[in-house]
């Protein structure tokens, strides 16, 4: 009679041991190309927050190296911008403005207006600025630059709260001073913001681009490390508030403002 034979503890620990080593190095592989796959989107983000420095820094030569927004000699651009038929920019709302800012890159060519909107809100809030106009999914007169139309913050440069972040909006080439970011969806900053990278409402995470054009995807709107012209190194930069604790001074903070030009709250 034929006998089975069994396997041996031998046999059955190795094959164990074999088993745990392939899954020690294909599961990790697997998570590493789901995160990969995962996020397209913040990418995307990415490389369009980069795209817009660089339009940015192309812009600046012919403006004595400051950026779309101030004039040569460091004055509020008030210029009025012609799309077609159409004159977008007044005195009080011009330069100082994120959507004016936008409206100078792209009646320039320096990017599409497809470009100005995060990939993580294209099906959600914002359409494109069409310089012929639009009626669907939001009615945008034509030529218009609406905060319906980019998805951008930008640096906070007016007078009143200018300071050295108004010195950092022109090419420096500071690693230190954030110029542009996602925007805050929430109505302002602390555990309030929140991010369009999240449509379940966590507190805010996103792309930051820096004046030297690199660029980082960061999970929290406080950033430390962070330096501008006028107000020196920043320990703790809330990107979407005002740091008021060194003199009284304004400016420290990076003060990203997105739908209206000298505050930080309706970020969305």
């Amino acid at each position: 009679m034929s006998h089975l034979r069994g396997y041996t503890i031998a046999e059955l620990t190795f094959t164990l041991i074999v088993i745990v080593l392939i899954g020690a190095i294909v599961v990790p592989m697997l998570e590493f190309g789901g995160r990969r796959r995962g996020h397209p989107r913040q990418m995307q983000s990415s490389t369009q927050v980069r795209g817009i420095i660089q339009g940015l820094i192309n812009y600046s030569p012919g403006n004595k190296d400051r950026y779309p927004g101030l004039t040569a000699d460091g004055k509020e651009d008030t210029t009025l911008l012609k799309f077609d038929a159409t004159t977008y920019g007044t005195p009080s709302r011009s330069g100082y403005d994120p959507a004016y800012r936008i409206a100078i890159l792209i009646r320039n060519s320096y990017f599409t207006p497809e470009y100005a909107i995060s990939p993580s809100e294209i099906v959600q809030t914002k359409v494109p600025a069409s310089l012929s106009g639009t009626t669907s999914p939001i009615a945008i007169p034509p030529g218009a630059i609406t905060k319906d139309t980019f998805s951008f913050a930008m640096l906070r440069i007016d007078d009143e709260a200018g300071k050295g972040r108004r010195d950092e909006w022109s090419a420096t080439t500071n690693s230190k001073a954030a110029v542009i970011s996602d925007r805050n969806l929430g109505p302002m900053s602390g555990k309030w913001a929140r991010s369009i990278h999240d449509v379940a409402g966590s507190q805010w995470r996103g792309t930051v681009g820096f004046n030297d054009n690199h660029v980082n995807f960061e999970t929290d709107h406080r950033l430390t490390d962070t330096a501008y012209a006028a107000g020196g190194e920043v320990a703790a930069d809330n990107l979407f508030a005002d740091d008021l604790t060194k003199a009284g001074n304004a400016g420290f903070d990076a003060g990203m403002v997105h739908q209206d030009a000298t505050t930080y709250l309706n970020q969305n």
